[in-house]
């Protein structure tokens, strides 16, 4: 079974906050643009690399390791696993 990483929001909070922020920003480029879309799905942490339209994607290492543990085939199928590693995005 995959262990799943916690963050802990009293010695992250600065930077989870801000990875959040940037997560949304991210995903919301995903929803926009197909091309974007597939290239994240294939490789999110190039993605992140690359950035969209101009906009950079600024994410802690820590994060940027979640995301290149995800392997899915549709944007909801990331969301969904993503959600399932950290969990503090349900709050």
């Amino acid at each position: 079974m995959p262990s799943k990483i916690v963050y802990s929001s009293q010695l992250f909070v600065p930077q989870l906050e801000s990875d959040l922020t940037c997560l949304r920003r991210l995903l919301v480029a995903a929803c926009i643009s197909s091309d974007f879309c597939c290239m994240f799905l294939k490789d999110p942490c190039h993605s992140v690399q690359m950035g969209f339209g101009g906009e950079r994607f600024v994410l802690s290492g820590g994060t940027l390791e979640i995301l290149s543990t995800i392997h899915a085939k549709t944007l909801p199928e990331f969301i969904q696993t993503l959600h399932e590693k950290i969990p503090i995005l349900s709050a």
